[in-house]
This record gives C-alpha cells, sequence and structure tokens, in this order.
C-alpha cells in the first residue's frame, strides 16, 4: 500500500538532491574566484548568467529524468499547490515535502563538503542584490 509513496519519496529525494548538487555546485565553481572580494564587489555578468545557466539546465535535466517515478516537482510550493488543487492526497504531498527539504539540505550539506573554500553566501547574495540594483 505504501510502496508508491515509498517510490516517491526516493524519487523526490534524489531528484531534488542532485537538482540542488549541479545547480549549487555551478554556483559555489562561479564564485570562486569571488572568495576574497570584498562586501562591496559584485560578480561578473558572465557570472550570473553561467549560474542561471547552471541552475535552469540542472532543472530541465532532473525533471526530465525523474518525472515518471516522483513526478519531478523538486519545490516544495508546487507540492502545496498541486494538494491545494486535490491533485495529491495530504498524504502524499507530506512524504513529498519531506523528501524535498531532507534532499535540499543533503545537497547543500555535500556541495559545502566539496567547496569549503568558498565563503559564506550571505555576502554574495548582498552583492548581487546591489549589482541588479545597481543597473549595470
Amino acid at each position: 500500500m505504501y510502496t508508491a509513496d515509498l517510490i516517491q519519496f526516493i524519487g523526490e529525494f534524489l531528484g531534488t538532491f542532485m537538482f540542488l548538487f549541479f545547480a549549487f555546485a555551478a554556483a559555489n565553481i562561479a564564485l570562486q574566484d569571488c572568495a576574497t572580494c570584498g562586501l562591496g564587489d559584485s560578480p561578473s555578468v558572465a557570472q550570473l548568467l553561467y549560474i542561471s545557466l547552471a541552475f535552469g539546465f540542472s532543472l530541465a535535466v532532473n525533471a526530465w529524468v525523474f518525472f515518471r517515478i516522483s513526478g519531478g516537482l523538486f519545490n516544495p510550493a508546487v507540492t502545496f499547490g498541486l494538494m491545494l488543487i486535490g491533485c495529491l492526497t495530504l498524504f502524499r504531498a507530506g512524504v513529498v515535502f519531506i523528501a524535498q527539504i531532507l534532499g535540499a539540505i543533503a545537497a547543500a550539506a555535500v556541495v559545502k563538503g566539496l567547496f569549503p573554500y568558498v565563503s559564506s553566501p550571505t555576502w554574495q547574495l548582498v552583492s548581487m542584490i546591489r549589482f541588479a540594483n545597481s543597473g549595470r
């Protein structure tokens, strides 16, 4: 009875993990030379484009691979929306939500372990927002 739920849990966990692993790793590689930058420094347009394409391609490939296994949702907001319109039961939505959160945490932990030299993303986020607001 719960075999389908277990398969969906594993599929969503692995899909979310792989999507975010590749995306986070690409972002860390792109921002690797910014590890010694100051707070006011901004990433280049090429770095931002690389990060955007990495997230997009990672999502596209993993959604294509996992859509027949688990639906390829990878986003708790999408899961919640599908639950609200009745496409997912409350139990199935809870299973998928937990798998997505655990997959995201695991991907972030593995990438942090692989790229320990990249500094905290807080200043990088601040500098990206300043860059976006500067109109360059």
